[in-house]
């Protein structure tokens, strides 16, 4: 018996770690479909009917699907208050464009940010060529991601008067720019890496502090929802895309006690894929994820793909309902990498829920 009990355990472990390959492998382009994904099922794309993976969440998509169907979360129906997907219209996919503001000049600069006693976090600024002060975003990589990864949206919103940070978090990757061990990272020391970004830039001359925007991706959304949460007058809002939810509820459905948590943990099939420390589950052992992210009451939008395997759809839904102030939109079979293989349709959708927030 103790030789099965031993067995089960594991597979409860590689379980809960297979969402942080999945994440891996999918920023690497990567991703193949995993059966034991936790919280994901494959759908036939005919179907039009989806549930929430996230505790007692269940949804009707309304409309017929197609690959780059768009459907908002609305509670408006008093038949359905847990709230309906309805099908937008074709010609709302490409609602508004960041091209049909005044184009400007930028300049790309490294610009580090001080993080604790006489440590900086680095970072490159993406600097719209404008007189006075200008909207600020900043931009939080996924699971071993890089600062580089936000070129896209520096060199487009830069391009159009809106400024973008991008920063290395510490153990963020292998090999971040600012330092840290990746064994030691966890969502919590992302979420205070941000923290700390969020407080300095609100004091950078150049920033209007009354514009300052987050767009957190995959692990990445999470540390981003926690870290506004806990920074809510200093952000005026949100986005979090494809985000990585739900990391304190795996972890304590996974061990019965952080002391069970190994000091390291393996990844994949096999134990040589990667490595995690055993800070990356124990971090978050106390948090409630929920109640830390309710604290911001600003304008937040969600955008999922309905058969993501790396991140759990309905955790975005469950978000959806914690936040005062959100809207969310699903793409019907969309995977984790919507983000970039519909970079020109989200970025619009970016654009439209910043115009309509005051945010340019």
């Amino acid at each position: 018996m103790r030789g099965e009990g031993e067995i089960m355990k594991r597979k409860r472990i590689q379980k809960t770690m297979s969402l942080c390959l999945a994440v891996l492998l999918a920023a690497l382009g990567l991703w193949g479909c995993t059966d034991d994904t936790p919280g994901i099922s494959e759908k036939p794309a005919e179907q039009t009917e989806t549930t929430a993976n996230a505790p007692d969440d269940a949804l009707t998509i309304v409309g017929e699907p197609d690959d780059i169907t768009s459907y908002i979360l609305s509670t408006e129906d008093p038949e359905n208050p847990e709230g309906t997907l309805v099908a937008m219209p074709p010609d709302t996919l490409v609602p508004s464009k960041f091209e049909d503001l005044p184009a400007c000049g930028y300049e790309k600069e490294v610009l580090k940010c001080p993080y604790g006693d006489g440590y900086e976090l680095y970072g490159e600024i993406y600097r719209p060529e404008k007189d006075g002060k200008v909207p600020l975003v900043i931009y939080a990589y996924g699971f071993n991601g890089q600062f580089s990864d936000g070129k896209r949206y520096g060199e487009l919103l830069a391009s159009h008067g809106i400024a973008v940070y991008c920063f290395d978090f510490r153990g963020g990757n292998m090999a971040s720019s600012s330092g840290g061990d990746f064994m030691e990272m966890s969502v919590m020391t992302e979420a205070a890496d941000l923290g700390a970004v969020i407080e300095a830039a609100s004091g950078w001359d150049f920033v209007d502090p009354d514009k300052i925007a987050v767009i957190g991706l995959s692990m990445g959304g999470e540390a981003a929802a926690i870290a506004v949460g806990r920074h809510p007058d200093q952000v005026a809002a949100l986005v979090l895309l494809a985000p990585a939810l739900g990391t304190p509820d795996a972890v304590r459905s996974s061990w019965s006690s952080p002391d069970e948590i190994p000091e390291v943990l393996y990844g994949g099939s096999n134990d040589s894929t990667f490595a995690v420390g055993r800070n990356f589950y124990a971090d978050c052992w106390d948090v409630d994820e929920w109640e830390e992210i309710s604290h911001f009451t600003g304008p937040v939008l969600l955008i999922h793909g309905t058969a993501d395997q790396s991140a759990d759809f309905g955790y975005t839904v469950k978000a959806r309902r914690t936040y005062e102030n959100a809207v969310m939109y699903a793409v019907e079979g969309g995977g984790h990498g919507i983000y970039d293989t519909l970079f020109e349709y989200i970025s619009n959708y970016i654009y439209a829920f910043f115009r309509e927030n005051g945010l340019i």
